[in-house]
């Protein structure tokens, strides 16, 4: 730890002035007051943080604390850089150095990083373009200062980066060695990340990687969000190099979950970028990829950063030309805004746009105001309004619930509970609809079961109730064909779990919509892969049983066809064919080969024979009603419920059928010891729908909580004829 005499100990000055200011009271008491609530909110609400260091700052020039200006101008510096709004620091930047000239601050350490705070704007916006610059303002500090100290570290950190950028390979290793050699403070995650970024420019990726892992590693450590969103999103980039998709989607889909509550509008272009290139690189769905890509670049654009603004945004435009999309009119409008903003010296992205005959467009006249932190704030919403308007119109599903997530909390941060309420219902229902994992699922619903608690008057029990006329008109776009009882059933499950109860109400059925077919074909399809799987554990009575239903089923719907061509002889052959797909079943459950069962199967549906063999050597937890696992207990329960309300003649038959899938899943659960609490909930369930739902069983050892609950909810359910009563 540095101490006060240490020459290369920047904070010694500050920490020796505080108490001169805490002595004065009055108004240099107010500068510490905003000076420490800024660095309370700078890793967690950039707004909040940038409020504070104003006051502070106003309290300075009252008082004529110059070093205090200072310093504070620098650090409000940082905090907007460490948003990557370059263009609204660049400006103050430059008027910054007037007072860092001034004698009387000739002895704050600070002075020297008003310099760097140009260079970093000069990085940020073409780390390439402007080489020459950044070299001779680096060298120029590291020649002021001894070997091991913090402002060496960012000059020499520039001087890598530069050279990176501009592809000079052994000049950025040498000033990544030279920086980790002369380190004078502990490696921070920025630090880190700022490593992985230059690897990652030299296309060290492995490297990149480390570095990239290690900055999440400290960042979760210090519980610093921003810098593990940032490194994830980083690690995205590096897989899609590497080629490696699985691990990219995982990245992807783990930054999407922290964007709900962390980051600012850099982090959201950044995820858009990113996901665009996985797009482009492991999918076909190219439109889509040069729609994030373009909507990334204007984000870009608008910050300042430049460069990143002009490759991204070229990039989609490239992608457009190989695969023979449509005129990417946006990406290159993008393109020709940010290459005129760029140097000379930046001809790569000049001779790039070049190619599509096109020409850089002049910079703006500048003469706008500077934005204040409320303009700032407000911009960011309406960035969110824009590209959730973007998202649902092309049907980006889980894009849609990270921004309605996000808008959600800026309306909660504003005191403007109502709406942020609503809006983290629609995120919370879509994600039901997609049947998100808990994990993936706990933002929203962890924010409204804490508001339904805190807040007075039933606030969040009152928008549930008039979330069930429908959603909104903005977002049926996403919920065209979705029938108002299934919505009012996602609002009555939500309603359940902000309560902290347990969903087991069945979702309703739809007659022949499309879902309850496909709901039909995995009930079946993974109960035959059950038998299949655990053959030996079935007892040939129960193969037959569930064989004959499937009879059962296939004439059902044949007699049922029948009767509808009395009514309309045009009736085609087809509409027959799912009864094929049931004698399919039917026939592996008694042994046939996967051959002799294709063979009674038409041709629309014979794939579903080797899928559901296939789907037999694996655990349950891969099967389409066990995935992901969290649902596993829910759906579980909906299907005990349904088949205890349903009275008829093949009632019997159908417990008895349930009751054998719930022994058949235990099996795999109970080789896994933190998944046994599950399989003892299903051995319970089989005991009440043996039962006839009569009758909760009787347990050596009592299930462990919530199963206790769920169990004795199931019954209470499966007694109700009438349930949204």
């Amino acid at each position: 730890m540095l101490n006060s005499g240490d020459p290369t100990n920047i904070w010694a000055w500050i920490e020796s002035d505080e108490k001169r200011l805490e002595k004065k009271g009055g108004r240099w008491q107010a500068i510490l007051e905003g000076y420490y609530d800024f660095w309370r909110n700078y890793h967690s609400d950039h707004i909040g943080a940038e409020l504070a260091i104003n006051q502070a700052l106003e309290a300075a020039r009252e008082t004529r604390e110059l070093k205090w200006e200072l310093h504070l101008r620098h650090w409000r510096l940082q905090l907007w850089l460490s948003q990557q709004q370059v263009k609204r620091a660049l400006p103050e930047a430059v008027d910054l150095l007037s007072l860092a000239t001034d004698p009387q601050v000739r002895d704050v350490p600070q002075r020297i990083c008003a310099y760097h705070d140009i260079v970093e704007c000069y990085v940020s916006m073409d780390a390439a373009g402007y080489y020459q610059e950044i070299v001779e303002n680096s060298q120029d500090v590291l020649a002021q200062l001894p070997r091991r100290h913090p402002c060496a570290t960012c000059a020499r950190s520039n001087l890598a980066r530069t050279a990176a950028a501009s592809g000079r390979t052994e000049e950025a290793e040498h000033w990544l060695n030279q920086t980790r050699a002369s380190l004078s403070e502990r490696r921070h995650a920025s630090l880190v990340e700022g490593f992985g970024d230059k690897y990652a420019l030299i296309g060290k990726w492995d490297e990149a990687e480390m570095h990239y892992l290690e900055a999440r590693n400290l960042a979760s450590s210090h519980k610093q969000a921003d810098s593990y969103l940032s490194a994830t999103l980083s690690l995205v980039q590096v897989y899609v190099e590497q080629k490696n998709y699985p691990r990219a989607s995982e990245a992807l889909n783990e930054g999407r979950q922290l964007l709900k509550s962390y980051g600012g509008t850099y982090l959201l272009a950044r995820q858009l970028e990113v996901e665009g290139r996985f797009i482009a690189a492991a999918a076909e769905q190219k439109e889509e990829a040069l729609d994030f890509l373009t909507r990334a670049a204007s984000f870009y654009l608008e910050l300042g950063r430049y460069r990143d603004a002009a490759d991204t945004a070229l990039y989609a435009a490239e992608l457009a030309r190989t695969h023979a999309l449509t005129q990417p009119e946006s990406a290159l409008a993008v393109a020709a805004r940010a290459v005129g903003q760029l140097p000379p010296t930046s001809q790569d992205l000049a001779e790039r746009l070049a190619s599509f005959g096109r020409e850089p467009l002049p910079p703006e006249s500048e003469g706008q105001e500077a934005l204040t932190a409320e303009q700032v704030d407000r911009n960011e919403l309406t960035a969110m309004e824009e590209l959730l308007r973007a998202h649902i119109e092309r049907h980006h599903f889980s894009d849609t619930c990270v921004t309605l997530s996000r808008i959600g909390r800026w309306y909660g941060n504003h005191e403007q509970m109502r709406a942020g309420i609503d809006y983290l219902i629609f995120s919370a229902a879509l994600e039901r609809l997609l049947k998100l994992s808990q994990e993936e699922r706990q933002d929203a619903l962890g924010v409204l079961s804490n508001l339904n608690e805190r807040l007075p008057d039933g606030a969040v029990e009152a928008a549930l109730s008039a979330s069930e006329a429908g959603p909104p008109s903005w977002l049926t776009p996403l919920l065209k064909d979705m029938p108002p009882e299934r919505w009012q059933w996602i609002i009555r499950c939500l309603r359940a779990e902000i309560a902290g109860q347990p969903v087991v109400e069945p979702e309703p059925e739809n007659g022949g919509s499309q879902d309850n077919f496909y709901s039909w074909l995995n009930h079946n399809g993974s109960m035959t892969a059950l038998i299949l799987r655990f053959s030996d554990q079935v007892e040939p009575v129960e193969r037959e049983q569930w064989a004959r239903s499937m009879d059962e089923s296939a004439r059902e719907i044949e007699q049922h066809i029948q009767q509808l061509r009395q009514q309309q002889p045009d009736i085609p052959e087809q509409a027959l064919e799912p009864a094929t797909i049931v004698r399919g079943f039917a026939a592996l459950t008694r042994g046939a080969s996967v051959a002799e069962a294709e063979a009674l199967v038409a041709p629309t549906y014979v794939s579903l024979i080797s899928q559901t063999a296939e789907m037999a050597q694996t655990p349950i937890w891969f099967h389409p009603e066990s995935s992901p696992l969290d649902f596993l207990v829910e759906q579980m329960s909906q299907k005990a419920v349904r088949a205890l309300r349903h009275y008829d003649e093949n009632r019997p038959t159908r417990l008895a059928n349930l009751a054998l899938r719930y022994r058949l899943m235990t099996i795999d659960l109970r080789k896994h010891e933190p998944l046994r609490p599950i399989a003892d909930f299903l051995d319970a369930l089989r005991a009440l729908v043996l039962s006839d739902g009569q009758q909760l069983p009787t347990r050596d050892t009592p299930l462990e909580a919530p199963f206790d609950a769920v169990l004795a909810a199931v019954m209470t359910a499966g007694q109700n004829t009438n349930p949204t009563e």
